[in-house]
């Protein structure tokens, strides 16, 4: 039985957890100024996913889309497209 690169590839996120959580606390410490935009489906993270990216950038808008699980811009595309114009005309 062959392993494609699918099932090889699907395996790096596990193999380098350790160097990006190292990493993530590294950029706690310097956390971006810029204005962020972070977006996230009710199923998946949903009012969660501000505070989260707070934890890396001080000014942070956006939160969660109503019925909506992990790839928001193939779901509800038409809200984060609001989404994206509002964000953009506001910085």
């Amino acid at each position: 039985m062959q392993i494609g690169f699918i099932g090889l590839s699907s395996m790096e996120w596990y193999r380098t957890l350790a160097a990006d959580h190292a990493a993530a606390l590294e950029y706690k410490k310097r956390p971006l100024e810029i204005p962020v935009l972070g977006l996230r489906g009710d199923q998946r993270f949903g009012e969660r996913m501000v505070p989260m990216i707070e934890e890396f950038a001080h000014n942070v808008t956006g939160g969660s889309i109503k019925r909506c699980s992990h790839y928001v811009a193939d779901e509800r595309p038409d809200e984060v497209a609001a989404g994206l114009i509002t964000f953009l005309a506001a910085n």
